[in-house]
């Protein structure tokens, strides 16, 4: 198991794509979405989808891994909070083909997709992220307040502020959290 970049995706699309007689549509979540749209590269094994996919896309996806000596394996996210209009904000890749249609996530919903989990290596994924194509925190946290936390978290409230003042701590500095910190913690008082 090795680091994917989207030279690994690219050519499991292109394999698949010679070998399909049908269109598909892909709407990348997960790390990869960051790696296609980013360039954010990792160990990963899995490509996650928010749209559901068939046996035979999964079957042909795993052949043409194969074929490219990659173990990626197609699978529809099970679990998935991201931010209500991200839908709208979805980026088409330029690895799309004319018979597969690939989308990926804008930056800033796959940031907050990442800190509704709160794990340490989802922070690690938005810090590449970031590196790559710089993320804006005023955005972030206006997105993070208006479309998610009130509207499609799960869990407790706080713990998703903790996890939004963690993750801009450590993606963008103590200072920037010290600058921010007021403003959070009262759009969180004021509620929806």
């Amino acid at each position: 198991m090795g680091t994917i970049g989207k030279v690994d995706i690219a050519s499991v699309i292109k394999e698949m794509d010679a070998k399909i007689d049908y269109s598909i549509e892909l709407i990348i979540v997960g790390s990869v979405s960051g790696i296609i749209g980013y360039n954010a590269s990792k160990i990963t094994t899995d490509v996650d989808t928010y749209n559901s996919v068939s046996a035979q896309i999964i079957e042909d996806w795993k052949a043409a891994c194969n074929k490219c000596g990659i173990q990626l394996s197609l699978v529809k996210t099970s679990t998935f909070f991201p931010p209500d209009s991200f839908e709208n904000r979805l980026i088409q890749s330029d690895l799309s083909t004319a018979k597969i249609k690939i989308y990926y996530m804008e930056k800033h919903d796959f940031a907050i997709s990442k800190i509704s989990r709160g794990l340490g290596k989802d922070t690690e994924d938005i810090k590449r992220v970031h590196q790559n194509s710089q993320l804006d925190v005023d955005y972030l946290i206006q997105i993070f307040f208006d479309e998610f936390l009130w509207v499609n978290s799960t869990g407790s409230k706080q713990d998703h502020v903790i996890s939004l003042k963690l993750t801009i701590e450590d993606v963008f500095g103590v200072d920037v959290l010290t600058s921010r910190k007021d403003a959070i913690d009262e759009r969180f008082a004021q509620g929806r």
